[in-house]
């Protein structure tokens, strides 16, 4: 189960044209993730980089319980695509 903060829900809108809806047919199976541990964020958060049908995201989430507390979902950047493509 998914959750997010509405207000941040629109604000990704704005900041970069993606629906946190969107993360339903996130592929966490086929995704690569790690903890960004860059700062003290008072909770462990992971980092995805993974498929939303034929487009690469970045999701920024956090687990809470059984949910997962979506932060930020982006495209990915040709960077991100070429590391995912590396793996």
């Amino acid at each position: 189960m998914f959750t997010w903060d509405e207000k941040k829900r629109a604000a990704n809108k704005i900041k970069h044209g993606v629906d946190f809806a969107t993360v339903e047919d996130f592929e966490f199976d086929a995704a690569l993730i790690h903890v960004d541990d860059r700062f003290d964020y008072g909770e462990v958060r992971e980092v995805a980089l993974g498929p939303i049908g034929r487009r690469l995201y970045v999701l920024v989430f956090t687990r809470r319980g059984d949910s997962v507390q979506v932060i930020s979902l982006r495209k990915a950047n040709a960077k991100e695509e070429a590391a995912y493509g590396r793996r």
